[in-house]
C-alpha cells in the first residue's frame, strides 16, 4: 500500500511539473518575428567599409611607390598602425599564390 502511495505522490508531481512547465513556457516564449532595426547595423557596417577600404588603398600606394623607388623593404613600408582596425574587430589577411603573406593581427586563422 505505501508503496502505491508513493507511486502516486510521485505521478502527481510529476504531473504538476509538467504543467508548471507548459505554463511557464508559455508565457516566456516570444512569438512573432523580433523587430530590429538594420539601418543602425547597416551604417557602422558601410562607415568600417569606407575605413577599411581607404586604409587598403593607403597601403597599396606605399607598395606601389616602394616598388618603384627599389630601396624600401615591403616590412617598411607596410608599417602602419592598424590598431584602429583591430580595435573595431577588421582584420587584413593578404593571400599570394594560396599563402597567407601579410596580417594584421595575430588571430588563429583557420586554412
Amino acid at each position: 500500500m505505501k508503496e502505491k502511495l508513493k507511486n502516486a505522490r510521485f505521478l502527481i508531481c510529476a504531473v504538476l511539473l509538467f504543467v508548471a512547465a507548459l505554463i511557464s513556457e508559455s508565457y516566456l516564449s516570444v512569438s512573432g518575428p523580433m523587430d530590429i532595426d538594420t539601418s543602425e547595423v547597416e551604417t557602422v557596417l558601410h562607415k568600417l567599409e569606407e575605413k577599411l577600404d581607404s586604409t587598403l588603398l593607403s597601403v597599396k600606394e606605399r607598395i606601389e611607390k616602394a616598388e618603384a623607388l627599389q630601396n624600401e623593404s615591403p616590412v617598411m613600408v607596410l608599417d602602419c598602425d592598424f590598431d584602429d582596425l583591430n580595435s573595431q574587430g577588421l582584420t587584413v589577411l593578404v593571400y599570394k599564390d594560396d599563402t597567407l603573406r601579410f596580417w594584421t593581427d595575430n588571430i588563429a586563422v583557420a586554412e
